[in-house]
């Protein structure tokens, strides 16, 4: 979506080559109609009940390029975006960012980013954020403290959630991971994929690259209900 959104105020070779990012097919859908189409989605989630989500973006453009008023005018028409006009050389901006990030994903996030090039021209941000009741609800009082796997070597305490239940799985051979999908109390699912330790080794870096628009279609469609132990 942010790379449709940067189209609109790109011309030439730059906006093919955003285009072709995000595999637009101009013989299935022109631009405007692929813009509208992002606008509908937004205009969809926004009346979404049930959940409490929030998704959006942000402009900032350097105080040293002129950015045309039409260009900020379709990116908050389309994309709910909100544009801004800063000094990337002071820190205020840095602060205004994340003060921005802050407020939009009620305090989950609040410290976006860390630093910013004083020659930076233009940063883009995107946001999502999301609160939703389980269709199957953990039982708070199974919650208790067990070791997370940072990475191979290292281990932190957390406090993890335990379910035995019957829920949708599946496991995909082509990546070689266990995949769950876990329901909301509306239209909406959340899949967890973790790598199978009893394969060869990967990372879950090496399933985020793998993992692909197709996989997830065929996840949405193949997970069938078992009785397993879940632990987050």
């Amino acid at each position: 979506m942010a790379l449709s959104e940067l189209s609109l105020g790109a011309g030439g070779e730059t906006k093919e080559q955003l285009l072709s990012g995000i595999g637009h097919n101009s013989s299935v859908f022109s631009t405007e109609e692929m813009h509208q189409m992002f606008h509908s989605l937004l205009e969809e989630i926004d009346q979404r009940t049930g959940v409490d989500i929030d998704v959006g973006s942000a402009l900032y453009a350097s105080d040293k390029l002129k950015v045309l008023p039409e260009f900020l005018k379709e990116i908050k028409e389309f994309y709910h975006s909100d544009g801004f006009t800063v000094d990337f050389s002071v820190k205020e901006t840095l602060d205004k960012i994340n003060t921005y990030v802050k407020e939009k994903t009620h305090g989950k996030i609040d410290q976006a980013v860390d630093d910013l090039e004083s020659d930076t021209l233009m940063f883009l941000l995107t946001y999502i954020y999301f609160k939703g009741k389980w269709d199957m609800p953990f039982n708070p009082n199974k919650t208790s403290q067990s070791r997370f796997h940072v990475d191979a070597e290292t281990t932190v305490p957390v406090q993890m959630m335990h379910q035995y239940k019957s829920l949708k799985v599946y496991y995909d051979d082509e990546l070689n991971s266990k995949v769950l999908c876990l329901d909301y109390n509306d239209s909406f699912s959340m899949f967890l994929a973790v790598p199978d330790t009893d394969r060869p080794a990967k990372t879950i870096k090496d399933l985020e690259m793998a993992i692909s628009r197709q996989h997830i279609e065929k996840w949405r469609t193949a997970v069938r209900k078992r009785l397993v132990v879940i632990i987050i």
